[in-house]
């Protein structure tokens, strides 16, 4: 009796702890991938209002978060020049309010492939920027593309905060 009340016992531990386990690999938060609009705001000058995406990425020790957008290298470049994709976290050359002006956001989960490629489309955005044509919301759209993401059609001309209102309209 002793023999069987010990191999239940086990039996029972091992099936708490798969249970145990399941549950902490299902409740495991997924890599994420979100779109964040400004508005125009004068005081940070940002005269059309600014498209970005963040990735974040679960770790043991908490959420890895990186934040892209892309500028005109110069000010003169607005209309067309050199263009750059950099990090929203660069305080030096923009300023750390804008994630206070956020008014409209998607948070969206992806798969470990689709940051990759999500990463890899960043890292080879080489475009010449253009206010009408290549701009912040071009790199937007190209990251939503790579996160599988239905994305609006006719994006050329919409500002930044109606890029992301109709990209969360299209994945609700």
């Amino acid at each position: 009796m002793a023999f069987e009340c010990h191999w239940v016992t086990r039996a029972a531990a091992v099936l708490l702890c798969s249970v145990a386990l399941c549950q902490s690999v299902i409740a495991a938060p997924e890599p994420s991938v979100q779109f964040m609009a400004t508005g125009s705001n004068w005081s940070d000058s940002s005269f059309t209002g600014h498209a970005f995406v963040c990735l974040q990425l679960p770790t043991n020790t908490g959420i890895k978060e990186d934040c892209y957008g892309f500028y005109p290298k110069s000010i003169g470049a607005i209309f067309g020049g050199p263009g750059v994709v950099d990090s929203e976290f660069n305080f030096s050359a923009r300023p750390p309010t804008r994630f206070s002006n956020v008014v409209v956001s998607l948070t969206k989960s992806i798969s470990l492939k689709q940051r990759q490629q999500i990463l890899a489309t960043i890292a080879g955005w080489d475009k010449s920027f253009s206010l009408t044509s290549t701009n912040c919301v071009s790199l937007a759209n190209a990251v939503a593309g790579a996160a599988g993401l239905n994305r609006p059609a006719g994006t050329s001309f919409s500002t930044p905060v109606q890029y992301v209102t109709k990209l969360k309209e299209a994945n609700p």
